[in-house]
């Protein structure tokens, strides 16, 4: 009963452009009347994105932030409330893929791969229960789609509506004026995303020379430049193991300090 998509693009940052149209076109077409959970990788993306969510919905829908950093008295707080509200966006890391029962959850979206693969199916469980009907869009990069074969693979699941994304310049302009960190902090918010995609790169039989650099790229494009590099010292390469890697270099720029 869940009908499942997956949205790719040429970049991981495509992505979030790709969410946010998504969320614009289901809140005009269910007049406000929308209910989803939105998953992401990291603590740190699940905070960023959940930023831009509200500059972009916070007069049309609750926008409500939920992961494993938030202390417990919140998170039941926020649990309460989303049981509760007719609409709204859940946006959380994968500790809301498991054991958590949302009422009338129309959509599960997703930006990026989860943390194991079984959680994918645990992701797309918040929706369609009680034997209503519900959805799921996956939004990854073409590095990403290893991802998918793998699902198929292993899981026998297999993601039949595919289509391919490409954002307009309204909508890129649109979501990075949404964007108020510094590039302090998105340095931050990508290389946890690195570290991320690091550890399930065996699992997903991801190419480590292609998805990490196209990760690390995030950084430019968030910044509205997509040729800056991540600034970086080379006491953290070493500490990436990196400091050798033709991989390094091309992810981040190298400073002496």
């Amino acid at each position: 009963s869940i009908d499942q998509s997956v949205v790719i693009s040429e970049k991981f940052a495509n992505s979030i452009f790709a969410a946010v149209e998504h969320i614009k076109k289901q809140i005009k077409e269910r007049d406000s009347n929308y209910k989803a959970i939105i998953f992401a990788p990291t603590v740190k993306f699940t905070s960023f994105l959940c930023s831009i969510l509200k500059n972009e919905f916070k007069k049309d829908l609750p926008i409500l932030e939920f992961h494993g950093k938030i202390t417990q008295n919140k998170r039941t707080s926020l649990v309460k409330r989303f049981k509760k509200d007719e609409s709204g966006i859940l946006v959380c890391t994968d500790v809301g893929a498991r054991g958590m029962d949302f009422p009338n959850v129309h959509e599960v979206l997703q930006i990026g791969v989860p943390s194991e693969l079984a959680n994918y199916i645990h992701r797309i469980g918040r929706t369609a229960r009680s034997g209503k009907e519900g959805s799921s869009v996956l939004f990854i990069c073409k590095d990403e789609l290893p991802f998918v074969r793998e699902l198929e693979d292993a899981k026998n699941i297999v993601i039949a509506k595919q289509e391919k994304y490409e954002p307009s310049e309204e909508i890129k302009s649109e979501v990075l004026e949404a964007v108020t960190e510094e590039p302090e902090d998105i340095s931050d918010i990508v290389i946890s995303l690195i570290s991320s995609y690091r550890s399930c790169i065996k699992e997903y039989r991801f190419s480590e020379r292609r998805i990490l650099p196209e990760i690390a790229s995030t950084y430019g494009v968030l910044l509205n430049d997509p040729q800056l590099k991540i600034p970086v010292s080379r006491r953290f390469l070493d500490k990436l193991g990196l400091s050798r890697s033709p991989i390094g270099k091309a992810m981040f720029e190298i400073r002496d300090y």
